[in-house]
């Protein structure tokens, strides 16, 4: 389950960071080094301007948002993420809030260390 996650992570990461869309795809392979270190939450991170930019032009957040509901599959958490853009993403006029309430749900950096 976690190498799955792990490709879902470097995929999305991919499609936000790269400049095109279909380039990240073809040249962002599972084993790139290019996004090591790259957590969810900056995945998150760098998708709000994203989801921003594509509600300015008339899109709804939830079409963006939609695909990334597995993104912290077998992750601490995990439900609650997909709960919460479920039930608020389809909803949702602009994606800046939801993503900052996401991240404020889920976020690494506030999660507590796993026991040794």
């Amino acid at each position: 389950m976690r190498a799955r996650s792990t490709i879902v992570v470097a995929l999305v990461a991919g499609l936000v960071l790269a400049a095109g869309a279909a380039a990240a795809i073809i040249e962002g392979t599972p084993g790139d080094d290019r996004l090591r270190g790259t957590t969810r939450g900056d995945v998150l991170r760098a998708l709000a301007p994203y989801i921003e930019n594509h509600a300015a032009r008339g899109g709804r957040p939830y079409n963006v948002l939609r695909h990334i509901l597995g993104l912290y599959h077998g992750q601490p958490r995990a439900r609650a993420f997909r709960r919460l853009l479920s039930e608020q993403g389809p909803r949702a006029t602009t994606g800046g809030e939801l993503i900052r309430a996401v991240l404020a749900l889920v976020d690494e950096r506030k999660m507590p260390a796993a026991a040794e």
